[in-house]
């Protein structure tokens, strides 16, 4: 990918213009309180959830305005499983709540991981695979998802069973494009 009229920001920088600094919470890796600004290039919402909810939606606000027309998300992307999907409905009420056209913005989610006592564990099971696609479709508040990814390949099950998962929900039309992440 060609990378022209481009900046280079670290998140605290897109909170600022909120007029806040972001607080990373301890264990979250570095690089995850990066991300590169480009218009057109994917915000990567993994630290959305390492914030006030409420300071959340300004941050993808700042991230919009400044030509940001991808959010990439997870179910995971929460301290644990009693939180799956905080991110995403994070990201459905700042779409909501957000003054530019929301519909020219895609969301980008992931399924396969299940976050067991704050761990990060794979499952890539068909029937993981389509719950966590409908609880993202819930979450989002969408009728399909415009790219959904498997987070993670689980070692326990084929490859082959979590792809055909996909294509499944994809023949439904619950999803518009398949991803592999990792």
């Amino acid at each position: 990918m060609r990378r022209t009229s481009c900046q280079e920001t670290d998140l605290n920088e897109v909170s600022s213009r909120c007029g806040r600094t972001r607080r990373v919470l301890p264990g979250v890796h570095r690089y995850a309180a990066r991300t590169l600004l480009v218009r057109g290039a994917p915000y990567s919402c993994l630290t959305s959830f390492t914030v006030e909810s409420g300071h959340a939606a300004d941050d993808i606000h700042a991230a919009l305005d400044a030509g940001v027309r991808l959010l990439d998300t997870a179910d995971a992307y929460c301290l644990n499983d009693s939180e799956t999907g905080h991110n995403e409905r994070l990201i459905a009420e700042a779409l909501k709540t957000w003054k530019g056209d929301a519909g020219g913005v895609g969301v980008a989610t992931k399924g396969g991981l299940v976050r067991p006592g704050g761990r990060w564990m794979p499952d890539g099971r068909a029937k993981h695979i389509r719950d966590a696609c409908l609880a993202s479709l819930r979450a989002l508040d969408v009728p399909a998802i415009d790219l959904y990814q498997l987070h993670a390949v689980d070692p326990r099950v084929p490859l082959e069973t979590s792809v055909r998962a996909l294509a499944a929900l994809q023949q439904e039309g619950r999803i518009r494009r398949i991803g592999l992440c990792r």
